[in-house]
């Protein structure tokens, strides 16, 4: 295990693959079920005191994190748990009504549907598993990457609101609602579909689920920010160098603050790129706005903030996050 003090350096790539060897060495040797998937409930000292209940979404990220570390790492036994993991996805979660139970009771090899509701952000999570395993050398796994994406595209894609629906019954009765955590979780999973097929129409599908959420949605959230409005400046000190209106032309230029001190950026300003160097970022807070804070040096980039922070003056969220 790896020591709780000092403070490790999370930006440390060394470090990074220790703390993910270290992690995955939890599972190892005890999660595998040989009756059939892997163990989802684990106490600290890593028994198991529940051998039976079987999430979907922990049943698809087994196969994502086994793959993954198959992959990376080198490790074979871990991409053998990845195929392990998705034969229970596929021949036990997987309904005959062409859906994929949310809850299993497994015993003696045999399971019982506990909620077999239908959830998309339970799909787009077996959307994510065929992928990586198809990533970490499962070529069958193509097949269910397929068949993920026609089950999606069936019952829960809304066209004309380029978003999934978020629910079904068991009997693909669909609920009238659209979250973002679902469709979140859908994008996500379609990057990692594209980067294993180089099908288009996953990156097409994947632009606009973002466009959908970051753009249009967070339009009609935040009525205080004008449609017209767009930062797009290289951000050095976690705060926009130029914000331009395209109604007007007119160019704001917002005064600096130096490494001591902390700004915040009009709550009416949208930032399309934030790249944050020179060691500032910005970070979340309950004011109008994202406060700025020297805090060493940053290097990956951030955007503002898509939760809603003031009643009266939300900050809008980025349309690009990265």
């Amino acid at each position: 295990m790896l020591p709780a003090t000092p403070l490790p350096d999370f930006r440390s790539p060394a470090f990074l693959r220790a703390h993910i060897a270290d992690t995955m060495a939890f599972y190892e040797g005890r999660c595998v079920d040989p009756t059939g998937g892997l163990f989802q409930f684990f106490k600290d000292d890593g028994s198991v005191y529940d051998a039976r209940t079987r999430h979907l979404v922990s049943s698809t990220r087994y196969v994502f994190t086994q793959a993954m570390g198959g992959r990376h790492f080198g490790n074979a036994a871990w991409t053998a748990n990845a195929r392990h993991a998705l034969a229970f996805v596929d021949g036990v979660h997987a309904q005959p009504q062409g859906g994929f139970a949310w809850v299993l009771d497994w015993h003696d090899g045999r399971a019982e549907v506990v909620d077999g509701t239908n959830h998309c952000y339970g799909l787009a999570f077996v959307l994510l598993a065929h992928a990586h395993a198809l990533a970490a050398g499962q070529a069958d796994a193509a097949d269910g990457l397929e068949r993920c994406w026609q089950l999606m595209e069936r019952r829960f894609w809304e066209p004309a609101r380029s978003l999934y629906a978020d629910e079904a019954t068991p009997d693909w009765q669909v609920g009238a609602y659209r979250g973002q955590n679902a469709n979140m979780h859908a994008c996500e999973a379609m990057m990692a579909a594209y980067r294993a097929t180089r099908d288009r129409k996953y990156l097409d599908r994947a632009i606009a689920l973002s466009e959908a959420v970051s753009a249009t949605l967070a339009a009609k959230s935040a009525p205080e920010c004008p449609a017209t409005w767009l930062c797009t400046a290289s951000i050095s000190t976690a705060m926009p160098t130029r914000c331009c209106s395209s109604a007007t032309g007119r160019t704001r230029r917002p005064r600096r603050p130096n490494s001591r001190t902390t700004g915040a950026a009009p709550a009416t300003w949208r930032c399309a790129t934030r790249t944050v160097t020179s060691g500032t970022r910005v970070v979340r807070t309950t004011s109008s706005s994202p406060r700025v804070t020297a805090s060493g040096r940053a290097r990956s980039r951030t955007a503002c903030s898509s939760m809603p922070v003031s009643p009266m003056r939300p900050w809008c969220p980025s349309p690009t996050a990265n």
